[in-house]
């Protein structure tokens, strides 16, 4: 089922003619667009021309009360009938109707694009009157797009509506310039021959062009005065578009001029200007205030050099001596030289000529805005769907242990990473294209730097609004489900990845004992990583709650497309080798992870110092984390002496040092679900691992590994002699290691699983 996005403009001109195109683009990817304007066959032309439901709601250009409270009761009814995801206004009165109309009913995005700004040139009441006016659009409306740099500065300046409000869409306009319309080849040397006669031009004359409302704020008293001033032989002056006496009148002599000069052309308003352009030579654009005026992107579409006075959007447009020139607003006299150097220097009029369509097509094709306005539609739409916020207590858990799911997570969810701010939380937001929120976490035991953390998460929850927060890690689960409780966010999941209290003693174990309790009464959801660590909270009767591990457990899968031995080349695995000084004929073992005490480093270190073969290695990959659970002396100082055991430290990619070893070796006290021993089987290495939590489910005895118990250095030593010496055993359990890990743990299975239910929780909560 499309979106339904709302466009309204005060009169249909508007959207028929300066949005032309897009509206049937919006259509025609994503949305149900309704057009809405004040009643006429421009309104109904436009239904035909875009393919898209029009609703005509008469709106005045001119303050009217009454007029304006009835136009806002009709747009309010439709909203509410409706219910558009989007309100996307243009023009002044449409957007006070818009805006004020949606928010009454409710439409979650609001949109206004500023094209211009009349209050630039008045003054006193009527000023003060059209800043309230704008400041009050602004106010009722979600999001503010300038069509101009200048604009945006301007509304900034004059403190119209915050920062975070505003956003220039691409580089500028409202619709951006049809390229393939605009272009010069399209008109044929007798095509111009022929409207220059019609016009009385002669072939030899210079064409001045003009195309737009003839107002006095568009410059055309100076225009035409400085036309008439310029006594240069054989030049005309072209004026497309229609008087409007009502709003801004031209002076009387200016009108009186145009009539009796016949070297001034008056053609009125033409539904198509590209016959104008194309027997011209530059465009004369003197206006005094602007947005982003299409006719300057036409006539450079149109290969013709622009004359414009120095105002927002011309000046974004035209840039001095490269496809036009800029001169100061309500100066005829300037504006006098700028035409006579255009008419008497050929060579720096060609040059401009040469430059206006390139710069138009690099910078203003119409694709490209419409493709920015769609991405910025998407984007916003994304931005209503439930909110969900991950959180560990350092981002490295984010980054490592949770690779690909947020990216895959933001596709249907709005995820928002929440972690300590480090190049970990920068990464995640680059590569997962997720929003990142930096909140410091000690992983220790802090109670004043614990509570600061609370109250900042707190604050950022009632703030933010998630419908959904999920938790890893102990901390950040204690504090995220506090946090969570407190400022009413529906759904609240922490994922037990592991359990630190089964190796804790005395008070402590009594206190992450409470702490884990206390985050599973505040949790609504609670998730084992895998069956071990559930037994283990129904053992210590941790939490009451329904307790469920996602598909085959493990939080994040393994890419089993990514952990291939095949994207690994022979020739790296040599040079990793030849860099090691790891023979071809040695034997490796493999440890990847934290080098501490409870990942069994010190057994594992001293089992491998029994065995005597001497082309046999041990590969260690990870960073030692001596302030938390240091290593023993003795274990170091055998690391660092023994020429057989080679410590590599942290890597960004471990594939290389598994596809240079034979056997993974992974002792650890406690785990939730380890990662290392899904990667090394998709890498089709065998394990030996201690009967715990996560590793006795990756791992079947004498299928894909071997188990031995905890704290064991005689059967971690005598599992390791038999993977070494028995290679009829070992290679039985090589050829099961990858299949095991594809059919049961492969990303894709916890990611769906993971989504199916987040729905179904949000299912329930709305029903």
């Amino acid at each position: 089922m499309k979106n339904k996005l709302i466009r309204i403009s005060t009169v249909p001109v508007s959207l028929k003619i300066l949005l032309k195109g897009q509206l049937r683009y919006m259509s025609e990817n994503e949305f149900d667009v309704y057009a809405v304007s004040s009643s006429s066959k421009e309104l109904d032309e436009l239904a035909l021309d875009e393919s898209v439901s029009v609703v005509p709601i008469d709106m005045t250009r001119t303050i009217s009360p009454i007029k304006d409270i009835k136009s806002l009761w009709k747009f309010y009814k439709l909203c509410k009938k409706i219910r558009p995801k989007i309100v996307h206004s243009h023009t002044p009165k449409a957007g006070v109707v818009g805006m004020l109309g949606a928010k009454l009913a409710g439409v979650p995005i609001r949109l206004h694009t500023v094209a211009g700004l009349p209050l630039m040139e008045a003054t006193g009441i009527r000023r003060l009157l059209l800043d309230f006016v704008e400041k009050f659009t602004y106010s009722c409306a979600t999001k503010v797009y300038p069509n101009s740099n200048g604009l945006l500065d301007f509304i900034l300046n004059h403190n119209f509506t915050s920062e975070q409000k505003l956003k220039v869409i691409g580089n500028g306009s409202s619709n951006g310039i049809d390229i393939d319309y605009f272009n010069p080849l399209l008109f044929s040397d007798d095509q111009k021959k022929e409207l220059k006669k019609s016009l009385q031009i002669l072939p030899d004359d210079f064409v001045f062009i003009y195309v737009g409302r003839l107002v006095g704020d568009k410059g055309i008293n100076e225009l035409v005065f400085a036309y008439s001033q310029l006594k240069a032989p054989n030049t005309k002056l072209l004026l497309v578009g229609q008087i409007e006496d009502k709003l801004d009148p031209l002076q009387p002599n200016t009108i009186k001029e145009m009539h009796q000069n016949p070297n001034i052309i008056c053609v009125g308003f033409q539904m198509d200007v590209r016959p104008y352009f194309a027997i011209s030579h530059c465009l004369v654009f003197p206006s005094y205030r602007e947005g982003f005026p299409n006719v300057v992107m036409q006539a450079g579409a149109m290969r013709l050099p622009s004359i414009v006075t120095n105002i927002n959007g011309c000046n974004e447009i035209i840039f001095e001596g490269q496809n036009g020139t800029l001169i100061p607003t309500k100066n005829w006299k300037e504006l006098k030289n700028a035409m006579l150097k255009i008419i008497e220097d050929y060579d720096w009029r060609f040059f401009l000529q040469s430059n206006s369509r390139a710069l138009i097509i690099n910078r203003f094709k119409q694709e490209f805005v419409w493709k920015s306005l769609l991405f910025e539609y998407k984007n916003l739409l994304k931005s209503e769907k439930n909110k969900v916020f991950r959180t560990s207590t350092i981002p490295v858990s984010l980054d490592n242990l949770l690779q690909g799911q947020l990216h895959f997570l933001n596709q249907h969810f709005n995820v928002v990473a929440v972690s300590g701010n480090d190049k970990h939380l920068e990464r995640i937001a680059v590569r997962e294209k997720v929003t990142v929120k930096p909140i410091t976490m000690q992983r220790n035991i802090s109670l004043f730097a614990d509570l600061i953390s609370l109250w900042r998460l707190y604050l950022l929850l009632k703030k933010e609004k998630p419908t959904i927060i999920h938790s890893m890690t102990p901390k950040a689960g204690l504090l995220s489900m506090v946090a969570g409780k407190l400022a009413r966010v529906p759904i609240r999941i922490h994922t037990f990845t592991g359990l630190i209290f089964p190796s804790k003693k005395g008070l402590l174990r009594k206190i992450i004992i409470a702490m884990d309790k206390i985050l599973c009464i505040c949790a609504t959801n609670v998730y084992p990583e895998g069956q071990g660590v559930k037994n283990d909270l129904l053992q210590y009767k941790i939490t009451k709650k329904p307790l469920q591990v996602l598909a085959n457990g493990n939080i994040n899968g393994v890419n089993t497309s990514y952990f291939d031995t095949d994207k690994v080349t022979f020739i790296e695995k040599q040079e990793l080798r030849t860099c090691l000084k790891i023979l071809e004929t040695d034997f490796v073992f493999i440890f990847v992870g934290r080098l501490v005490g409870d990942k069994g480093i010190n057994e594992l270190v001293k089992a491998f110092s029994l065995l005597q073969n001497s082309n046999c290695k041990l590969l260690l990959v990870g960073p030692f984390e001596s302030h938390l659970d240091p290593l023993y002396s003795n274990t170091l100082e055998t690391i660092e002496n023994n020429p057989r055991i080679i410590n590599v430290g942290f890597q960004e990619d471990v594939r290389s040092y598994f596809a240079i070893s034979h056997c993974l070796v992974f002792p650890s006290y406690r785990e939730g679900f380890p990662n290392v021993v899904l990667q090394a089987g998709s890498m089709n290495l065998p394990s030996i691992v201690t009967d715990i939590n996560g590793c006795n489910e990756i791992i079947e005895e004498g299928i894909n590994g071997i188990i031995i118990p905890p704290k064991n250095i005689e059967s971690l030593y005598l599992a390791m002699q038999k993977m070494l010496l028995d290679d009829v055993f070992r290679n039985q359990l090589k050829k099961n290691a990858r299949r095991k890990i594809v059919v049961k743990y492969e990303q894709h299975i916890v990611w769906e699983a993971l989504l199916k239910e987040y729905k179904r929780l949000l299912n329930e909560k709305e029903l």
